[in-house]
């Protein structure tokens, strides 16, 4: 007989020998390592099924905060989603990612971000989401790059600085200085592809630092992943130098950067300077559990991008292809969208949504979101 109840601390041990055994080979760290917060919580919300006493699946979920600007969002991440081989084909994933999203929803989230595109999520609403630029720096163009700041790596005493630089971000996980550290420590989304972090700090003439950045180098030599810029902060410049001597010091024979959007200045940068760039979205999936809420908790934001941004209101409701969302002007005139066409309006850079045009124009000056990019230092 099965039974699906949430985790104790307890049960994290064997759930981490779970994830290994589906994820992980003899030359990777373990996920119990790699992913504290999923498998170190001292109040655990992850999910599992149990058969007989023994752990068969398992859902990991971790709540956080996401700052966008002055709001603050409450969202989930869902990962480690993995069932031992001798369990699969029950449904259990789809019983535990529906007992996930009800959590999820009653505890006051309003959006739900996965690792992972499977058709299990799309099933369930979660959709590709977002607009980011993909950068490959090669060793041919790092060497044209010039040398205005003093690259060192990351030293203790560091912690303060990179902490404010990672808070002044407009769009971004909200990271204790503890959080930060311990991050840069355990390398969760590096080890996945067998990467190790190197943290490299590029500091002005008078040694304030500028900017700072984690980079996910190969753990061993015969390791074939791409090396990755993992996350990065601060001055647009300095980052890019990061960038461009990283491909020196390691030596390198190609370095990806992945940037959200909405970092426009650092975009550029990395386009002058001719790193290419190509167009995808955030990774992994999103699902907007309730329209309704996640409006109200943008809403300090949204007032800053246009004053009449209290004239909009949203209310959540069924429309004819499922879940949706109705925006009003002034209580007067309205737009029903599917949660698609919500979804798309919150994230994306262009749609082509049919609106009333004063409620139109008004969405265009607010939307889309700057929204970190979750294949970053807070991947779960």
């Amino acid at each position: 007989m099965e039974q699906i109840r949430p985790l104790r601390t307890e049960d994290l041990k064997e759930a981490a020998r779970l994830a290994d055994k589906v994820f992980r080979d003899a030359e990777q760290k373990s996920m119990g390592e790699a992913f504290p917060y999923i498998f170190a919580a001292d109040a655990p919300e992850s999910i599992g099924v149990y058969e007989g006493g023994r752990l068969a699946a398992f859902m990991g979920i971790v709540p956080g905060c996401i700052r966008i600007g002055p709001a603050r969002l409450n969202v989930y991440s869902l990962g480690s989603v993995c069932t031992h081989p001798d369990a699969r084909g029950k449904g259990y994933a789809s019983r535990l990612l529906e007992r996930a999203i009800s959590h999820i929803n009653d505890a006051g989230a309003s959006l739900m971000l996965v690792s992972g595109e499977r058709s299990l999520y799309l099933r369930a609403g979660c959709r590709i989401f977002g607009q980011s630029r993909g950068y490959v720096i090669t060793p041919a163009i790092a060497m044209t790059h010039p040398d205005s700041f003093r690259i060192r790596s990351l030293q203790a005493g560091d912690s303060f600085a990179i902490a404010s630089l990672a808070a002044q971000e407009e769009a971004r996980y909200e990271l204790s200085l503890y959080d930060l550290s311990l991050l840069i420590a355990k390398e969760s989304l590096a080890s996945c592809y067998k990467l190790v972090h190197r943290t490299l700090i590029a500091e002005q003439p008078g040694g304030d630092i500028a900017a700072f950045a984690v980079i996910g180098v190969p753990a061993a030599p015969l390791v074939k992943s791409v090396p990755k810029v993992i996350d990065a902060a601060g001055d647009p410049a300095a980052i890019a130098e990061l960038c461009a001597h990283a491909v020196n010091l390691y030596r390198l024979n190609s370095l990806e950067v992945s940037v959200s959007a909405h970092r426009a200045s650092l975009t550029k940068l990395l386009e002058d300077y001719g790193y290419g760039g190509e167009h995808h979205p955030n990774k992994g999936t999103v699902k907007i559990i309730d329209p309704a809420r996640l409006w109200k908790q943008l809403l300090p934001y949204l007032r800053t991008r246009h004053p009449d941004a209290d004239r909009l209101s949203v209310v959540s409701s069924p429309s004819t292809s499922g879940d949706g969302a109705i925006i009003w002007l002034d209580d007067t005139v309205s737009a029903e969208l599917n949660m698609d066409g919500f979804l798309a309006l919150i994230f994306n850079e262009h749609s082509d949504l049919q609106l009333p045009k004063d409620i139109g124009d008004l969405l265009s000056e607010l939307l889309p979101i700057p929204f970190p990019y979750t294949g970053g230092l807070s991947y779960i």
